[in-house]
């Protein structure tokens, strides 16, 4: 059966949502050969509806679900993994489904991501996947039916759980355990990267890829400056102020762990951090505002990340645009 024929609507849609801009993304690449069909994996935008009849391509395709998120409840996982209850991930999708009759490979596809993979959830039934969507699924993107947009039926209709959502050779009941790689559908986890293999019908296969998260936060370089000019010299240092909000306690950043563009938290003459907490934005939340050594080393521009992680443990990350002077 020759899968070229599938429609002009759904291809527009696979290449729309390609261009659209993934702010973010912890999803970071993917790599591998054209499908037996001739068509590349590619990472897309999270579409507007995750049903089996809405999202179809003649190749892989992954994207970004919710990111940041901290689990209210613990979450089973292939091979008897839990992902407990507390802990803060990031989610991703990886699919192949073609929305026609007939069939199709793809193998030998490496998708990379930020943080290192902490579990899969691929059963054939789709059961794990059902389980954890309300929490992990994409926020802006629909897994129930009816549809939102336009979708060419064919069953089956809707998302998981139902027959074969998931790969074939996972087991569909605990303790689920998985095919590693080279063998059929399968895949294999090496710390941030998964290698995927998928042959596949109708309906295709959807697996769901949980990272560690990083919660994403708003920065000010410069505060009170717009917009955020500075020069990176090698000289002085460069104020930064890291904004609370109702979902993030700023007064538990632990200093030494952050970088600004690669630049590290200034020190005192007693050892401590050069960092100070104040509501730098009046928006009724504390920040904490330190200053980073400019030792000539600044990567960024016209924007720049932050990373760190609090006193728990827990990640996050932000961005802002910068203007270098002199302009590079």
């Amino acid at each position: 059966m020759n899968l070229r024929r599938i429609s002009n609507r759904c291809a527009c849609l696979v290449v729309f949502l390609a261009s659209m801009g993934l702010v973010h993304a912890d999803l970071t690449g993917v790599a591998g050969p054209v499908s037996s069909l001739g068509v590349a994996p590619a990472i897309i935008a999270a579409p507007s509806d995750a049903l089996n009849q809405c999202v179809t391509a003649s190749g892989q395709l992954g994207f970004d679900e919710a990111q940041g998120v901290i689990t209210p409840a613990a979450f089973g996982a292939d091979d008897a993994g839990v992902i407990p209850a507390g802990t803060l991930v990031d989610s991703h999708m990886i699919l192949l489904n073609l929305g026609v009759a007939g069939g199709a490979t793809h193998t030998g596809v490496v998708w990379t991501f930020k943080r290192p993979i902490i579990a899969v959830m691929s059963d054939s039934g789709g059961t794990l996947e059902a389980a954890s969507t309300p929490t992990l699924g994409a926020p802006a993107t629909n897994y129930v039916l009816p549809a939102t947009g336009a979708c060419v039926p064919f069953p089956p209709v809707g998302a998981a759980p139902f027959a074969a959502r998931g790969l074939e050779t996972t087991g569909a009941a605990f303790p689920f355990a998985h095919t590693a790689c080279p063998a059929g559908d399968c895949y294999t986890v090496a710390g941030a990267t998964i290698l995927v293999h998928m042959g596949v019908s109708q309906p295709g296969d959807w697996i769901r890829v949980v990272t560690v998260g990083a919660f994403n936060v708003a920065i000010d370089p410069k505060p009170g400056s717009d917009p955020n000019c500075f020069n990176p010299d090698g000289k002085g240092v460069v104020p930064v102020a890291i904004l609370g909000s109702a979902s993030f306690d700023a007064t538990m950043i632990a200093p030494f762990s952050m970088s600004f563009g690669g630049l590290t938290v200034a020190t005192k003459g007693n050892g401590d951090a050069q960092c100070h907490t104040e509501d730098s934005n009046g928006d009724g939340f504390t920040d904490m505002v330190c200053q980073f050594t400019d030792d000539g080393t600044f990567t960024g521009g016209p924007t720049a990340d932050l990373t760190g992680m609090l006193t728990d443990g827990k990640l996050f990350e932000g961005s802002a645009p910068v203007c270098l002077v002199p302009a590079d």
